[in-house]
C-alpha cells in the first residue's frame, strides 16, 4: 500500500496537478531554492494582480532574503502585456516597476499567445515569452522551486 501511495504522489507531481503551496505554509517552513508564482485570470486581472504579486514577493523576501522568485502568467491576463494593448499602459508600467524593484523573472505563455495569433514580438520587451507556461512552471519545480498559485478575477 505504501509504495502505491508514493507512486500516486509522484504521478501527481509529474503531471503538475498537485496542489500549490499556500503562502502561509511556505512562510512557516524552511527556505526553498525558489518560488514560482503561477498567475491565471481574466484579461484585466493584472490590475489587481500586480499589487498582490508585490505583497507576496515582499512577504517572501522578508522571511527569506535573496529568495529567487519567478512569475508565470498563462491565462487571459497575459494579454495585458501585449505591446499593442495601450489601454493597459498602466498595468505594463506597474509590471515593469515590479520587475525592476524585485528582480523577478516574468514569463508569459507562448502557446496561449499563439492560439490568439500573437507571437513573442507582440509582447512588451521586459517579459519572457516561454514556449508553454505550464511547462515553464514544471521546469522551475524540477529545480526545487515551490509553486504558489495566484488566481485573479475568473
Amino acid at each position: 500500500m505504501f509504495p502505491l501511495r508514493i507512486a500516486l504522489i509522484l504521478l501527481l507531481l509529474a503531471t503538475g496537478t498537485a496542489d500549490a503551496a499556500t503562502l502561509e505554509s511556505l512562510l512557516a517552513g524552511s527556505r526553498p531554492p525558489g518560488v514560482v508564482i503561477e498567475v491565471v485570470g481574466l484579461e484585466d486581472g493584472l490590475r489587481e494582480g500586480i499589487p498582490r504579486l508585490r505583497e507576496t514577493i515582499t512577504r517572501l523576501r522578508e522571511r527569506f532574503p535573496e529568495l529567487d522568485v519567478a512569475v508565470v502568467s498563462h491565462g487571459r491576463e497575459q494579454f495585458a502585456l501585449l505591446e499593442e494593448a495601450s489601454r493597459f499602459a498602466d498595468v505594463q508600467q506597474d509590471m515593469r516597476e515590479l520587475i525592476e524593484e524585485t528582480g523577478v523573472n516574468v514569463h508569459v505563455c507562448g502557446a496561449n499567445a499563439e492560439r490568439a495569433g500573437k507571437g513573442p514580438e507582440d509582447f512588451v520587451a521586459f517579459v519572457d515569452v516561454a514556449a508553454h507556461g505550464p511547462r515553464q512552471i514544471r521546469d522551475y519545480e524540477a529545480l526545487g522551486y515551490v509553486r504558489l498559485k495566484l488566481v485573479l478575477r475568473q
